[in-house]
């Protein structure tokens, strides 16, 4: 039987419920505490007498219960509770956190309507499965041993210690405290570590108890596309991009010859059709979209729009990303402030006075001559 010692982010747990004053099992746990996975085993108790200590409930349990119950066939008498007592000696729950709060409302004692108390305990892992036994019978500490992943090996006081008993009181354990008093309160999760006294946060918190969120935003991914807190940001890959992967990125479908599609990209009228793709070494299956690059008709997945000026088109957000001269929405102005600033471009301003802002030929570095004959001038030309 595993050793149980107190763990203060379940009694934060356990008096988040208590404070609700509704005497009946449940949970109100943070999002993204460790115990959102597997929730708590609980026990409460009720009182119109404030209770000095709410973890003597723990004693009040096993003694008034233990009577009741049969370890042999695993029974309780008829009428009887033993529920708390089989959760509070469960062999595998070796944490605790209790709670009391004081309520004046929803009184669970019939015709009282004064102040009562609520004694709220949790325990991790749970307890109390349909079935089983809470221990079993055997030579004390014979199973410390075990392949069990969660014990040491030791044997302590007749117990099994933890490994997260041992990290948190290393003196449990005859092992030396490296953190003198210190006590590691991590929170959200975190698991203290005495041996290099801090606390292991899980990935999405920081700080020196596991308080801060990693990153400012924590963006709900499309796709089915993880959220790396490492930095930050939805890890989309290269079928899509945006804050969410809610863009697809069209060009990079299909281009790759291993992508597979179903149906014709399109009929004898050249009206575009729509496709199931599956993306190669990827799980993703993209249902019903605009066939991609592989079927040239990359453009019907924005009916309308064109790019100009060798501006691209991109599909998911149907945005022209234009080459550095040109700008507007479809690319279809100069971009005054850049031509001319390349030293390889070529030019030659208009000393005509009724066109001094035309050039009589111009061409730039990388871009189509044709495009930007007869065009605004440039910088160069100190008339922009």
């Amino acid at each position: 039987m595993k050793s149980m010692v107190w763990d203060d982010e379940l009694e934060s747990v356990a008096q988040n419920w208590a404070d609700q004053c509704d005497y009946k099992h449940g949970h109100n746990i943070p999002q993204n505490s460790e115990f959102q996975r597997t929730k708590p085993g609980q026990n409460l108790f009720a009182t119109t007498r404030r209770p000095v200590d709410p973890t003597r409930s723990l004693y009040y349990w096993v003694d008034e219960e233990i009577p009741f119950y049969t370890y042999a066939n695993n029974s309780c008498v008829p009428g009887e509770k033993c529920g708390h007592y089989t959760q509070a000696v469960w062999a595998d729950s070796h944490r605790v956190g209790c709670a009391v709060a004081e309520c004046a409302v929803k009184s669970p004692f019939l015709g009282y309507r004064g102040v009562w108390y609520y004694v709220v305990c949790n325990y991790y892992p749970p307890g109390n499965y349909i079935g089983q036994k809470p221990y079993r019978a055997g030579a004390t500490c014979s199973e410390c041993a075990t392949d069990d992943s969660q014990n040491t090996g030791e044997c302590a006081a007749g117990l099994c210690p933890t490994e997260y008993e041992c990290s948190r009181f290393p003196e449990n354990c005859g092992r030396e405290n490296k953190c003198g008093s210190t006590v590691l309160a991590c929170q959200n999760g975190g698991t203290p570590d005495y041996d290099n006294c801090r606390c292991q946060c899980l990935p999405q918190w920081t700080g020196a108890s596991c308080q801060s969120p990693k990153c400012p935003v924590v963006q709900q991914c499309e796709q089915g596309k993880p959220f790396d807190y490492s930095t930050c940001s939805c890890q989309c890959g290269k079928y899509f991009s945006g804050a969410r992967c809610e863009i697809p990125n069209c060009r990079a479908m299909g281009a790759n010859s291993l992508d597979r599609y179903s149906a014709w990209c399109s009929d004898p009228n050249n009206t575009p059709k729509y496709c199931d793709y599956r993306l190669s070494g990827t799980t993703d299956l993209i249902k019903y979209a605009a066939c991609p690059v592989s079927c040239g008709v990359l453009e019907d997945f924005c009916p309308g729009k064109t790019c100009l000026n060798g501006g691209q088109l991109e599909c998911g957000s149907c945005k022209c990303t234009c080459p550095r001269y040109f700008t507007g929405q479809r690319c279809e102005s100069p971009n005054i402030s850049e031509l001319g600033k390349n030293g390889a471009d070529e030019w030659f301003c208009s000393t005509s006075w009724f066109a001094p802002w035309k050039c009589s030929q111009r061409f730039f570095q990388d871009a189509p001559e044709e495009l930007i004959q007869y065009k605004y001038c440039p910088n160069a030309c100190n008339i922009i």
